[in-house]
């Protein structure tokens, strides 16, 4: 049975050496209470995180808009999807809410 929490395995390198497995995966971080994982992206504001949200959306228009490019459509539409989860969505209703009218 697998399972997702933290735990000290090891494995042992070919020349015997113990390998600490948490000391190299590292990208994928767990989900409380789910089958899922999260991967960061660093960035240091929110309008960095939109300059890429928008770069993402360019390129994708870029090759639905160009007929000469060999895009699988389903490429196009996992990086969609990961711009539209980039989206700070909650951080945009609180700014909603707390403007002047």
């Amino acid at each position: 049975m697998s399972t997702k929490k933290e735990s000290t395995q090891t494995v042992t390198a070919k020349n015997g050496e113990k390998i600490n497995l948490s000391d190299y995966l590292t990208t994928l971080q767990p989900l409380e209470h789910s089958n899922n994982y999260t991967a960061k992206i660093e960035v240091s504001e929110y309008y960095e995180l939109g300059c890429l949200v928008s770069s993402l959306i360019s390129v994708c228009r870029g090759a639905i808009e160009n007929e000469q490019l060999d895009t699988d459509p389903t490429e196009i539409s996992r990086v969609l999807e990961v711009a539209q989860n980039l989206l700070p969505l909650a951080e945009m209703e609180f700014l909603d809410r707390v403007r002047p009218f």
